[in-house]
């Protein structure tokens, strides 16, 4: 059967919370702002995928988008940010909406190069550590095998994605992982970006650079992003 947004999102959301893995998918909102994030992305056939290592608190555990805060969808920053323009993304947490480091500089070199990328995490889920969901943790290799396969889906889902030469690991956890899927190749440094965080802002910010012209160099000229503003969501997959 041919992958759908539906089907994709039913499928995280079959996984059960444990003390040290929290499934954000569980929260309706967070879905259907993960649906909505997908269905912008299947508008504008996206060409390069970039895989994070797993949701943080801050960022994606909230928001159910990979390297996005809350802060960002709702913020007048975004007017360059064309995959979270929608008026259908939602918030969870009381105000104020804070920013996520990771998150806030991806979406800077993002909206400043207008390169978007699809974006994933081969850890889909929240680690964190035990009964204490408002921290993060390094996911296990174990975690990684289990879920990595979130990629094969997606990739299915978009056929666009260059998979000989537009897949990026945002990290070694997800380097290491999409070498194991034989999706890069052992130790190809050339598809790796330096994830932002602990010191890694500027390799990471000259490494998207990099990318978005080589990117530029192959779109059409002209190109026009389509909006994905009240995209209808079935709401039965949220149940």
């Amino acid at each position: 059967m041919k992958m759908t947004i539906d089907k994709f999102i039913s499928r995280l959301t079959i996984f059960d919370d444990s003390d040290i893995l929290t499934n954000q998918y569980k929260n309706p909102i967070k879905a259907k702002n993960l649906a909505v994030y997908l269905t912008y992305m299947k508008n504008n056939p996206p060409v390069y995928l970039f895989v994070g290592e797993a949701p943080g608190y801050g960022g994606c555990a909230l928001t159910g988008i990979p390297f996005t805060d809350e802060f960002r969808l709702i913020s007048s920053g975004k007017t360059e940010c064309f995959p979270l323009l929608s008026s259908d993304y939602g918030i969870v947490s009381e105000v104020p909406h804070k920013k996520e480091e990771s998150a806030t500089i991806i979406w800077d070199v993002f909206s400043r190069t207008s390169f978007f990328p699809l974006l994933w995490n081969i850890v889909p889920f929240h680690p964190h550590e035990s009964n204490n969901s408002e921290s993060n943790r390094t996911p296990e290799i174990s975690e990684i095998e289990a879920h990595c396969w979130f990629v094969k889906d997606l990739l299915e889902l978009f056929p666009s994605i260059n998979q000989e030469n537009g897949i990026y690991a945002v990290g070694r956890k997800p380097q290491r992982g999409l070498e194991n899927m034989r999706l890069l190749k052992t130790n190809d440094d050339s598809k790796y970006i330096r994830h932002p965080a602990n010191g890694g802002e500027k390799k990471c910010r000259e490494k998207i650079i990099e990318i978005a012209k080589l990117a530029k160099k192959s779109e059409p000229r002209n190109k026009t992003p389509k909006g994905s503003v009240n995209v209808p969501v079935s709401v039965t997959t949220f149940a």
